[in-house]
């Protein structure tokens, strides 16, 4: 990165949050590589659990927080007098967001006090905006890092606005690209596939020590209709029904806790199947050593929502655990079906209780998927060569100074 010496300020919504390692990494790559990067927070965290390397950068984030009582009063009057010719367009585009004034002029000063000159926005939603109104009132230059939902629920006008504006856009998968490149066609070379990276020196293979219990089925996530967890579950009771000896455990949080709950009772499934609370990376990693598949039936939501390529899958991979997953989004970039991992179509309880069975039963198909899936994240997802192209197009967009557009 060759402007290594400028500030440059993460914004995101919420740091840390534990599931977003994937920010965590980026963050952690770009200060070892001698960025000098802040991070800009809009809402403090409210994970219980935190991943125990977010504490190394405690000192680097600033909480945004607006003005309360007769100071935040007055600052918040003196930015409206002196943007008043543009007030009534910031204040339109900031209320499709849901964001006050009184949070974008704290974003504001926090900008100026730590002198940011590019600032690196975490969803093309409303920290793109932010990130995007600051640049045209600063004169700083920003970039967006697109991932899932953000991309296919924010309103396409927006997502051509952030496209025209920023110095350059990331995403996470192929088919991230696709979609975001098909909104302006003028906009498409801006747009750089950078997949997640993994640590494979943390998740990595100690050999499976199941030793006389029913073989582990494995799934992490967050509690959501789009990770598919309630065809896991219908999978599971097809499989004991048949006889197959099996363990599932489900790791995460999330909104559709009760439900899946009541899945799993009313399948009769208690004693085969658990609903775990969040662990971190350090107890992930012994959790999928000792699994024998992990399975991740994701699904398209009927209003787009979708996953990317999740990264728990990733993560299940770098342990040469074989991964069962469907065909949606970005999964079949990095899962070549019967080579590192099994693919089947979404929604299909029965494909998936059989791709499950395969490999169970197949131990040669296991050893083979699982070599090759981890194979498969120590060519295609390392920190550092995606990080070093993050670094390069940071570096290039500050030393150009990207000129943004009036709002």
């Amino acid at each position: 990165m060759t402007a290594s010496n400028a500030t440059v300020a993460v914004l995101v919504r919420c740091f840390p949050k534990l599931s977003e390692t994937f920010i965590l990494g980026e963050i952690a790559s770009l200060v070892e590589s001698g960025v000098d990067v802040q991070i800009i927070s809009l809402k403090r965290p409210t994970d219980t659990l935190q991943q125990p390397d977010a504490k190394l950068f405690s000192d680097r984030v600033t909480y945004v927080e607006s003005g309360v009582g007769l100071q935040g009063l007055l600052t918040t009057s003196r930015y409206a007098i002196l943007w008043l010719p543009r007030l009534p367009t910031l204040l339109r585009q900031l209320r499709q967001f849901g964001v006050g004034f009184g949070t974008f002029c704290r974003l504001y000063e926090i900008c100026e006090a730590q002198k940011i000159q590019h600032i690196h926005a975490h969803y093309i939603s409303e920290p793109a905006l932010l990130a995007d109104l600051l640049g045209q009132i600063r004169g700083h230059s920003f970039s967006v890092s697109a991932h899932a939902k953000d991309i296919y629920l924010t309103d396409k006008a927006a997502i051509r606005s952030r496209l025209k504006n920023a110095a350059f856009v990331t995403t996470c998968t192929a088919h991230n690209q696709k979609f975001l490149a098909q909104q302006d066609g003028n906009a498409g070379s801006q747009v750089h596939l950078l997949y997640h990276g993994i640590n494979s020196d943390r998740f990595s293979p100690a050999g499976q020590t199941g030793g006389d219990q029913p073989p582990l089925l494995i799934a992490v996530g967050r509690f959501k209709r789009k990770k598919g967890f309630d065809l896991l579950i219908n999978a599971c009771a097809k499989l004991l029904s048949t006889g197959v000896p099996l363990r599932c455990e489900i790791i995460g949080y999330g909104d559709q806790e009760h439900e899946l709950r009541r899945l799993i009772e009313d399948k009769g499934l208690a004693a085969h199947v658990t609903l775990t609370e969040p662990v971190t990376h350090h107890d992930l990693v012994h959790i999928l050593q000792n699994a024998a598949v992990c399975v991740l039936p994701c699904r398209q939501m009927e209003d787009g929502d979708r996953d990317g390529i999740p990264n728990a899958m990733l993560e299940a991979m770098s342990c040469e655990v074989p991964v069962v997953s469907t065909t949606v989004s970005g999964i079949p970039e990095v899962i070549q079906s019967g080579t590192n991992g099994l693919l089947v179509a979404p929604e299909d309880v029965q494909a998936l209780a059989t791709a499950i069975t395969r490999v169970l039963d197949d131990e040669p198909l296991r050893q083979r998927l699982a070599e090759n899936g981890r194979r498969t994240v120590t060519d295609m997802f390392c920190w550092e060569s995606n990080v070093a192209v993050l670094g390069q197009l940071l570096g290039a967009a500050m030393n150009s100074r990207h000129a943004p557009q009036n709002a």
